[in-house]
């Protein structure tokens, strides 16, 4: 297996660094209350406790089970890597604070953007970045977002293996490398991460469990990363074995957590992995299942039970589960519930579906549910049930006949013992009102564009409803409005049928508010300022592009918003700021010289301006919000500079517009 070689990075001596570490005070390793010495991963947890790489909480517990995220994984990887708390020479400070000025104001905006964001790492995240143990794009999987819900995202196997090799200055030699086998979920591990998997497989760092999978999804442990240090810092730089061929390998899709529920009536199982995703598989009528390694049936699986999984084709054709639990299952956050089925006294028979047909006569509903494979593809299961007279069928708490149910309306339905009769039927309200809401986001769907309006009620539960071409909108004196016309912080009074917006009156107050501009943050679509105000508070407020040019703003500067709502639609400068800005089109560069000419077309006069550019320089592109290097600038392109004072012409930051 051979890799392409995709881009090569600038290391500080691995050596120096490892050596740094190994050089540092030992910490005398107490026997924590949770890590006997019989337990497996003991011994790689007290030496790495010994390097204080690591520790435990200050009651004595070192918690191994509990999942990394990548903020607890950047402070240990910087410790590594030679970032010190104590005792830091000049030049060792002095190489901390330029990462971190040199990185600081692309932080700050992953901080804006996430409420999640723990910005006590920020100084570790940025020593990593400068080091290149972390890149940007690492930084984008720190936390998910979700129907406006953020998580922190555990730290994958393939995730571990990519930052380890980085670690210890091994990148290159694993890129180039070739490999003579293959874990059974190939298929599974990312092909930018397989370089770093086999490599480490080569140095004896990673394994396959017994089934030869390598699990590359799975969640990091502190006992795992713990031995997965241990083994790394003491690789001896062998060789990686070389290969041309690997025939005969059979590649498969694996799974694997723990089993949230069950659904005995459709043979689905819904898995709740690592990092607190959950998932539903449909179980193949021919599947092989064991539980403890005897082979066993559907019927044998409970709740709680950790597994591993193989599916095929979207369906579970092997399923490998353990009768006991070694140790708590990772608690999910409480704001996060991805199930897609509701809590009832009988969760093998209850599934929750769109009704897509209903007969009178017959007296039977058809139910479609969707089943989501690994990857995310829906695959769909329609089965019909029966209602009798004893079928209990609520709305809105209220007890309503069969003609009540609609088609394409979602229901949760309970299946008596047996047989495919309807106990119960749970129908979403066809109605809903709310007055005095607040709008608190508005953003279309990633899949379909369509738009979606997410508002608060007066207890502070949050619902999110879609903006159909049958949705009416009014706001304020408007006869009519569109969405786009709604304002963030509008007071909302909403009517609804199921969740599709039929009508909609919104209410806006127009205030004034008077500050500091201390950040300007400009995206694709929008852009927004935050303003330290007279009390000294910050706050972030979005700008109307429609009507404020972001780019005429400078940091510092004394401010006078009027605001609709909290939106900014207008900002009348009291005292300009001293912060030097020219916004232009880029006619020449010199890159020898590290020198771009730009057209000023913030002025009258077109005037040409220069503007240099080094490492500390900041180039960011609005299409994706990324920072990029200065190869990405070109001849045309239009962009947004902020000189570092009034006296320089060194570009503090680059904003590509284009």
């Amino acid at each position: 297996m051979l890799f392409g070689r995709k881009r090569i990075f600038r290391y500080m001596t691995a050596g120096l660094a490892l050596v740094f570490v190994l050089s540092q005070p030992l910490h005398i390793f107490a026997a924590y209350k949770d890590v006997p010495s019989s337990y497996w991963a003991y011994g790689s947890i007290t030496k790495i406790t010994n390097m204080g790489l690591m520790a435990g909480n200050a009651s004595g517990y070192y918690k191994p089970d509990d999942l990394m995220d990548k903020f607890e994984t950047s402070k240990i990887l910087a410790a590594a890597a030679g970032y010190t708390y104590t005792n830091a020479t000049a030049p060792q400070k002095a190489y901390f604070d330029a990462a971190y000025d040199k990185n600081k104001t692309l932080l700050a905006q992953y901080n804006r953007a996430y409420e999640k964001w723990n910005s006590t790492a920020d100084r570790e995240i940025a020593f990593l970045l400068e080091k290149q143990i972390l890149t940007l794009d690492d930084l984008n999987g720190f936390i998910v977002k979700s129907s406006g819900t953020e998580k922190l995202r555990a730290l994958t196997r393939e995730e571990c293996a990519k930052f380890m090799v980085r670690l210890i200055g091994k990148e290159d030699t694993a890129i180039s490398g070739q490999y003579p086998y293959t874990f059974k979920d190939d298929a599974k591990i990312s092909l930018e991460d397989k370089p770093y998997v086999y490599y480490l497989k080569a140095q004896g760092v990673v394994s396959g469990d017994t089934n030869g999978n390598f699990n590359p999804g799975g969640g990091i442990t502190r006992a795992t990363m713990a031995v997965l240090l241990d083994k790394t810092l003491s690789l001896s730089g062998a060789p990686v074995p070389t290969a041309s061929t690997n025939s005969g390998v059979t590649k498969v899709e694996t799974i694997s957590g723990s089993i949230d529920k069950l659904f005995g009536s459709i043979n689905a199982v819904q898995i709740l992995s690592a990092d607190n995703q959950k998932n539903i598989y449909k179980v193949s009528a021919t599947a092989n299942i064991t539980v403890d390694g005897y082979l066993k049936t559907f019927s044998d699986l409970k709740e709680g039970m950790p597994t591993v999984g193989i599916v095929t084709n979207g369906e579970l054709t092997e399923l490998n589960a353990q009768s006991a639990v070694a140790s708590p299952a990772p608690t999910a956050t409480p704001n996060i519930d991805n199930t897609a089925y509701s809590d009832t006294d009988n969760p093998q028979n209850t599934l929750v579906g769109v009704v897509k047909a209903l007969n009178a006569t017959a007296q039977t509903l058809t139910l479609e549910v969707r089943m989501l494979s690994p990857k995310g593809e829906i695959t769909v299961q329609t089965n019909t049930y029966t209602v009798t007279a004893n079928t209990r069928i609520l709305r809105d708490d209220a007890t309503v006949p069969f003609s009540d149910i609609t088609k394409d309306e979602t229901a949760t339905v309970t299946l008596a013992a047996a047989g495919n009769t309807a106990a119960f039927i749970q129908l979403e309200p066809k109605e809903r009102k709310i007055s005095d809401g607040t709008l608190i986001e508005k953003r279309r769907l990633e899949a379909t564009g369509a738009p979606v309006l997410v508002i608060q009620d007066i207890k502070h539960k949050n619902y999110e409803f879609y903006v159909t071409g049958d949705s009416s909108i009014y706001r304020k004196d408007l006869k009519s409005a569109t969405w786009e016309d709604l304002r963030i912080g509008d007071s909302i009074d909403v009517y609804v049928k199921f969740n599709n917006i039929v009508e909609l009156n919104a209410y806006g107050i127009r205030s004034t508010k008077d500050g500091w501009i201390e950040n300007i943050n400009i995206s694709k679509d929008s852009a927004s300022i935050l303003l330290r105000d007279t009390s000294g508070a910050k706050i972030t407020y979005p700008l109307i592009l429609k009507t404020v040019d972001p780019y005429s703003l400078r940091v510092g500067s004394k401010v006078r918003l009027r605001l609709d709502s909290q939106e900014v639609e207008s900002i009348s400068v009291i005292e300009s700021g001293t912060t030097n800005y020219v916004t232009g089109y880029i006619s020449s560069i010199n890159t020898s010289g590290s020198v771009i000419t730009i057209r000023d077309v913030s002025g009258a006069n077109n005037a040409t301006r220069e503007a240099r550019y080094d490492i500390n320089t900041i180039i960011i592109n609005t299409k994706n919000g990324n920072q990029v290097n200065a190869n990405t600038l070109a001849k045309d392109m239009k962009i947004y500079v902020v000189y570092a004072s009034t006296s320089s012409a060194l570009a503090k930051t680059i904003t590509i517009l284009d």
